[in-house]
This record gives structure tokens, C-alpha cells and sequence, in this order.
């Protein structure tokens, strides 16, 4: 009977045990995020407002599960899934170097990005659209899978442009530019866009954008013909960089991933491929 006894109380000490362990894990996966349950108007959040951007807001209304919430002077309707309780002051992140998280900005806004070290009680956070943050523990949110896929989607398109940037055009053999030629040309954040010669000068040239910006100067290592039938065509795991529909628009970054005569077949930064013919492309080194 004793023995029975004894079993019985070890029983319930461990069920009881696992019930505090489980309710101590919910906890902890919950941190930051909201409980759709507990909410209620008047509550300060922080929420989803554009892939990698957060903001911090008051809700205002709760119906039928779908939320309103004034942030400044403009009201957001975001999904109960993309809205956070703010950290209380003095809670502590638990995070590591590569963690994706969403990290306070300035004033109202908060941004995701890639955690890059922890010392102490100061996170570096780099921001999935450039430069680095340094905040306290508190000014940390863990936020969904879905979120942190979308961070992740936007720092990898960053890499993969920012090193498109750095690389040179190849351009034909002995090509010269001349005023009045058409080309493409670098823009002073690195950005690619149509242009026409107004002049040539000694290490660069003054040029006519052709999406309405004000005359500007590129480089001559910064700028490349108008892309014709003859263009030099690039092997495979080059870059490219790829014409707009428009003279309006910007030159898309992309990576060769086969070639088939004059035509190859391209991957973009978000992933996507397409096919480009000798035409509608320039060639990176």
C-alpha cells in the first residue's frame, strides 16, 4: 500500500513538474509576441508595416478579430499574426550572433535585421537595409517565421545586389563613348539606369538621365553602351545587369545561370529567372 502510495505522489510530483516546465516554455516562445486573447483597445503594440519595417501604435478598435491601430497621425489595419507586445523595460533578449529579430530604430519604428553580437547588455543588429543598430536587450522583439522569412528574403536580395554594385561593365573591344550615345550608367548609390552623353571629359562623362533626374557625371569604368546584337556575352555565375521595360526604369541585377546562343537565362535577386536576349543585357566583371 505504501509502495502504491509512493508511486501515486511521484506521479502527480512529475506531471506537476511538467506542467510548470510547459507553461515556463510557452512563456518564453510568446516573448514579444501578442496573445490575440488578451488584447484589448488602448494597448501599445509594435506591428508588421512593410516587410522589414515595424512600427509602434495604439489599438483603437478590436472587431471581429481584425484590428486598427493609430500609429501617429495614419490608422493600420495589420494582421493579428504581424502584431508584437512591446518588451517591458529591463527584459532580456535571449538571442545569438545570426539570430533574425526586429530591433528598435528611432522614434516609432522598429526594423528587422540580422543579429551580429551580443556583449553584455548591448546587441548589434544590422539592418536588413543597411547599417548597423546597437541596443539594449529590451529593444528586442522575436518575431514569427513568416516574419523572420521575409527579413531573411530582404537581407539576401541586399548581398546579392550590394555585390552586384561593386562589379564593372564589360563592354565591347575599343568601344570609345561619344556625346549624344545612348548608355547605361551608374547611378552615386550604385543603382543602374539609362543615360545620354552630353560630353566626354578626360575620366568621365557628363550625362542627360533619362528617368527625369537632374544632368549628373558617371564614371568611365561606370558606364556601358546601349546593349546591341553584338553585346559580349558572359559565361555562366556572371553578372549581368538586366534593361528595364522603360529608359524610366532601373537595370535589374542578376546572375547567369545558363547560356543558349545569343539568349541566357538569368536569376534576379529575388530569386525569380528569366531569359534575356544579347539585347537585353549587359555583362559584370
Amino acid at each position: 500500500m505504501k509502495k502504491l502510495l509512493l508511486m501515486a505522489c511521484a506521479s502527480l510530483f512529475f506531471s506537476a513538474c511538467g506542467m510548470i516546465s510547459s507553461g515556463s516554455g510557452n512563456a518564453e516562445t510568446k516573448t514579444g509576441t501578442a496573445d490575440a486573447a488578451k488584447l484589448k483597445v488602448g494597448d501599445q503594440v509594435i506591428f508588421k508595416s512593410s516587410s522589414t519595417a515595424y512600427s509602434e501604435g495604439k489599438i483603437e478598435k478590436i472587431e471581429g478579430g481584425k484590428y486598427e491601430v493609430r500609429s501617429g497621425n495614419n490608422i493600420a489595419k495589420p494582421d493579428a499574426g504581424d502584431i508584437y507586445v512591446p518588451p517591458a523595460s529591463g527584459a532580456k533578449a535571449d538571442v545569438k550572433a545570426g539570430d533574425i529579430v526586429v530591433a528598435f530604430n528611432n522614434d516609432l519604428y522598429w526594423t528587422g535585421g540580422e543579429v551580429k553580437s551580443v556583449n553584455g547588455d548591448v546587441i548589434e543588429v544590422e539592418k536588413a537595409t543597411g547599417g548597423k543598430l546597437n541596443v539594449a536587450p529590451d529593444k528586442i522583439i522575436r518575431v514569427s517565421p513568416k516574419a523572420i522569412a521575409d527579413i531573411r528574403g530582404e537581407i539576401d536580395t541586399k548581398t546579392f545586389e550590394d555585390l552586384g554594385k561593386k562589379k564593372t561593365p564589360v563592354t565591347p573591344k575599343d568601344w570609345k563613348p561619344k556625346k549624344g550615345e545612348k548608355i547605361a550608367a551608374q547611378w552615386a548609390l550604385g543603382s543602374w539606369h539609362v543615360a545620354v552623353i552630353k560630353n566626354v571629359n578626360t575620366n568621365n562623362v557628363d550625362i542627360d538621365w533619362q528617368n527625369g533626374w537632374s544632368d549628373g557625371t558617371a564614371p568611365l569604368d561606370k558606364i556601358a553602351p546601349y546593349p546591341t546584337a553584338a553585346n559580349v556575352m558572359p559565361k555562366v555565375s556572371d553578372y549581368v545587369i538586366v534593361k528595364p521595360t522603360s529608359d524610366g526604369g532601373e537595370w535589374e541585377f542578376a546572375v547567369v545561370t545558363a547560356i543558349n546562343g545569343s539568349e541566357a537565362e538569368v536569376k534576379l535577386a529575388d530569386g525569380k529567372t528569366q531569359k534575356v536576349k544579347s539585347t537585353e543585357f549587359i555583362g559584370m566583371s
